[in-house]
């Protein structure tokens, strides 16, 4: 695929994989043909979207979701992983997003897979394993912002890159005052200075 944003396109993903395994892709819920230990999932993306924003994984994972008012979040994460916290901080972001800002009923799933990841899609996202303060819960929020600022309203091309970034991480930081306080809210935006007083000095602006 052209990795640009310029370029839109829908998609039709079949993935044929052993029948024990869960499979997640971008598309609507998949229709499923059993064949002997194999399983035939067929994903179909209606939305014209960026080819960057396309994805899929395979794997044994354990399934948790939450359905709260206006938006629903499924989890899925290696076996033993814990979901409750980022299945929560996930929907409670979400209902934020969608109250404040924007409806939609495609769902939103989120896949900790192992590796150092963290990447939007097409009505998912793909997340490390987090092994971190619980409080540190920022990227839950990020990627699912990703579904309106990038995914839904997706910039122009990658010179408008940052308008995804930058409501994503304007989103945190908001989604933090909701939960905590305006203390959160100059604590996120202290963050934001430093990040960007670095990226200055290494001349990467």
């Amino acid at each position: 695929t052209r990795q640009d944003p310029a370029q839109r396109a829908t998609l039709a993903l079949t993935v044929k994989a052993p029948a024990e395994f869960q499979v997640q892709a971008s598309g609507r819920a998949p229709f499923i043909r059993h064949a002997m230990s194999t399983d035939v999932r067929a994903f179909q993306l209606d939305r014209p979207s960026p080819p960057f924003l396309y994805a899929f994984v395979v794997g044994k994972f354990e399934v948790a979701q939450v359905d709260l008012p206006g938006v629903s979040v499924q989890a899925l994460g290696p076996p033993g992983h814990d979901l409750t916290q980022a299945l929560e901080a996930a929907a409670g972001a979400g209902q934020y997003i969608y109250q404040h800002l924007a409806r939609h009923n495609s769902g939103y799933t989120q896949v900790f897979v192992h590796g150092d990841v963290a990447q939007e899609a097409a009505g998912m996202a793909l997340i490390s394993e987090l092994k971190r303060d619980p409080n540190d819960d920022w990227v839950f929020t990020h990627e699912l912002a990703h579904q309106l600022f990038g995914w839904l309203v997706p910039c122009t091309d990658f010179a408008d890159f940052w308008l995804n970034e930058g409501f994503a991480t304007f989103l945190v930081a908001a989604v933090k005052e909701a939960r905590q306080g305006r203390g959160a809210y100059e604590a996120e935006v202290a963050r934001w200075r430093v990040r960007s007083a670095d990226v200055h000095a290494k001349g990467r602006d």
